[in-house]
């Protein structure tokens, strides 16, 4: 590679070179060897965490397993049980994934509940997604069947075909769209569930009944085509989840009445040794026909119902299938993948959060990530390990509506009718030596709610610079820890705590604290022992209060039904409405960051707003990879800028870069160093850097190579992609970095450039 050497107006003063000569020398020994990068994507980025155990349908496609789960489309290699998943973050249109099918060119199609269809190509990885647009019947698709060029896409409001074909856009043959089937228009297809093929018949099991119409009709669109069947044809009941074809012979699953065999005429039941009457599948392997029940899954034998391989799990099974090498597998509603092995199922062990539907969600001193759930306890994550706790560890319970942290690092999980817990983790993610305690209405001052004592429900905590802990003891009141462990209920009274339905508190920088209740917003100032209140005469746009958060800028931030509201230190008020693009007044959660700004969950997406320019940013699943539109609880971790957010369907990740101020050039981070381009090498990054510093890089004569403007500093970084001042990668060698900030201060030191 040709070297180019820089001109002489590039040269720094002589004197500034001698200084930081020096400087690079007693700098060289620790920055030569580099810290590693974060694992983390970058500014800007979303990753998304969820449960993928709750497995609706399976496809078999040489060594690898898709599967359609409530946390996403997920590839399961073989052998090795390697799991990829991927979510709207990656490009699939939507992570509610209810069905799987393969056509001919290995293209994966994934059928969505709400977000439509979306395709993986096998050929480039690329997705795309059909919806309504592009003629589906509904965007909720319930179940997908190929046969032979014919996708049929079963929805809640019917049947959509694609048949093969050319497509222009693509220039490719694959499947493009034919026509639409609606129940809306009169087909009989409204709430389909499940569909199935036989040589001349379309068989739909619907929320209604049984649809069924002759595959060669001229006009499926034409309800009088089509043949319907109910409770009053014999079918046990009429919400009918599943149907499958046995030697010419079809068969029906329903939601609560079993099984249901066809005679041409009449539907009867077949429900003998059934271990549920809940069927979620049939499948037809090999001859024999095969029942996912919400227990386990049987196998019909002729005559009966035979329970096969065990349980499958708390909540039952989803689905059966088999490979082409005979194995049967299982995929289960709570257990995820399993193969029958000498009779039992053995389930693969996959890795992520316990549950998808996140009440709370809280980030350590540690910076560890702490999540509570409406079903299956709490998970923990440091970054590379998930691991989960149920009541089986210590729990109280495993719907959990509140986590905290107290002084000693000791985890508060807060329940929704069973109390308290806290655990003593040692600081690490070994369950061995866990140290559990629980707390309820016999063993501390937590009270279970009027009407029925022993369901005690706390459901929110906080922590004042003291030390002192506050809680959420729902209907009941606010009990305080004191630093030396003396506990203090403060209860309803006038002029004091006007509500006892509490949903949140915040400790502000003042230490007061502040109680978001059903019909007013309370501060509490335990150094003067005085109350105040806001109501919606003091301008709150709603007394439902469903939020507070306390900023590094002395502001309190009110969460309602209506909007936001902000309360300086002076005691000024000020409301807002959410902006337009979220669709709703209301506020679910409130968290602040670093710099001020204040981040809101709402039932219908994410937003930001910044109290300086009173500009709000809009994150919805219609414009961001949000795993879902309701936001349930936003933690914000100061120290990373990471913005954890706790949906409906999962958690995400989002990399705001919004870090606490930092003024002074201390904790620098330079790597990778050496700088080896030919292993993929591709740019020195420079991080914990002062606000506003800039990059010099130089040669060992004091030559400047290039310069790195403070406008490119994001999250208090810079980075150099080893090319000179006109673009081009410089030569091997040794090269000195001269790092200013603002306020003069500077940092040294030598890169090494291998080539």
């Amino acid at each position: 590679m040709k070297r180019t050497r820089p001109t002489h107006s590039d040269r720094l003063p002589m004197s500034y070179l001698q200084h930081h000569s020096r400087l690079a020398y007693l700098f060289f020994v620790c920055l030569i060897i580099g810290i590693p990068p974060s694992s983390h994507g970058g500014v800007g980025d979303w990753t998304a965490f969820t449960f993928i155990k709750d497995i609706r349908s399976i496809l078999f496609d040489q060594d690898l397993i898709w599967l359609a789960t409530s946390g996403g489309a997920v590839r399961v290699e073989t052998p090795g049980e390697q799991f990829t998943v991927f979510t709207n973050t990656e490009g699939l249109s939507g992570n509610d994934v209810t069905s799987v099918v393969i056509d001919r060119n290995r293209d994966v199609w994934f059928g969505t509940l709400g977000q439509g269809l979306a395709r993986r190509r096998h050929d480039n990885g690329a997705w795309r997604t059909f919806t309504s647009l592009d003629g589906l019947a509904s965007e909720r698709i319930t179940d997908l069947l190929i046969d032979q060029n014919t996708l049929w896409v079963g929805t809640d409001d019917g049947l959509s075909v694609f048949i093969w074909g050319r497509d222009v856009d693509e220039d490719r043959e694959t499947l493009i769209f034919s026509d639409a089937y609606r129940g809306s228009r009169g087909v009989p297809v409204a709430g389909l569930n499940d569909l199935a093929l036989s040589a001349t018949t379309i068989w739909a099991a619907t929320e209604n009944g049984v649809a069924a119409a002759t595959r060669t009709s001229p006009n499926l669109k034409d309800p009088l085509n089509w043949s319907t069947f109910n409770t009053s044809d014999g079918l046990p009941e009429n919400r009918v989840t599943s149907v499958a074809i046995l030697d010419t012979v079809v068969w029906v699953g329903t939601r609560s009445g079993g099984v249901a065999r066809f005679d041409g005429v009449f539907w009867t039941a077949v429900n003998n040794g059934l271990p549920l009457l809940e069927i979620r599948s049939l499948t037809v392997i090999n001859g024999v026909l095969w029942a996912a029940t919400a227990g386990e899954v049987a196998q019909f034998d002729g005559t009966a119902w035979v329970s096969v391989g065990g349980g499958a799990g708390p909540v039952g099974s989803r689905t059966v299938a088999a490979d082409d090498g005979g194995n049967i597998w299982v995929g289960a509603a709570r257990n995820g993948l399993g193969r029958l092995e000498n009779g039992l199922w053995r389930f693969l062990e996959s890795t992520g959060p316990a549950a998808n539907i996140i009440d709370a969600i809280y980030v350590d001193r540690r910076s560890i990530l702490w999540c509570g759930f409406n079903e299956g306890g709490v998970s923990r994550f440091d970054g590379q390990e998930w691991v989960s706790y149920t009541t089986g560890d210590g729990l109280v319970a495993e719907p959990i509506s509140m986590i905290g942290e107290d002084p000693s690092g000791k985890k508060w999980f807060g329940s929704f009718g069973r109390g308290l817990a806290r655990l003593d983790d040692n600081a690490t993610a070994d369950k061995t030596d866990d140290s559990w305690e629980q707390f309820d209405q016999n063993n501390s001052v937590f009270e279970g709610i009027p009407s029925d004592p022993g369901f005690v429900v706390v459901n929110s905590w906080d922590i004042d610079p003291s030390g002192g802990q506050w809680f959420s003891n729902f209907v009941i009141g606010a009990p305080f820890l004191s630093p030396s462990g003396q506990w203090t209920t403060f209860r309803v009274r006038a002029g004091e705590l006007t509500n006892a339905r509490i949903r949140d508190i915040a400790v502000s920088a003042d230490s007061s604290v502040w109680f978001a209740t059903d019909n007013r917003l309370s501060q509490y100032t335990p150094s003067l022992n005085t109350w105040r209140t806001y109501g919606t005469p003091d301008g709150l746009l709603s007394p439902q209060i469903n939020a507070v958060a306390a900023s590094t800028t002395g502001d309190v931030w009110a969460g309602t039904d209506a909007g936001i509201a902000r309360i300086e230190p002076n005691g000024n008020l000020t409301s807002f409405g959410l902006p337009a693009g979220l669709n709703t007044g209301r506020v679910n959660t409130l968290d602040t960051d670093a710099r001020g700004n204040l981040w809101v969950g709402s039932p219908s997406g994410l937003a930001r707003f910044n109290p300086e320019t009173f500009e709000w940013q809009v994150f919805t699943t219609s414009n961001s990879p949000l795993a879902d539109p309701l936001v349930k609880s936003i933690h914000v971790d100061a120290q990373t800028g990471d913005v954890w957010i706790g949906t409906g369907r999962g958690i995400n990740r989002f990399e705001s870069a919004v870090l606490p101020a930092r003024k002074v050039l201390t904790g620098v981070q330079v790597y990778p160093n050496p700088f080896i381009p030919g292993r993929g090498d591709t740019e020195v990054v420079f991080n914990k850097l002062a606000d506003g510093s800039q990059v010099s890089i130089l040669t060992v004569d004091g030559l400047l190579v290039r310069q790195i403007r403070p406008d490119q500093n994001i999250a208090q970084k810079l980075s150099w992609d080893g090319r000179n001042a006109s673009g081009q990668m410089v030569a091997g060698g040794i090269y000195l970095f001269v790092i200013t900030a603002p306020d003069g201060n500077h940092r040294a030191g030598k890169i090494a450039v291998i080539k």
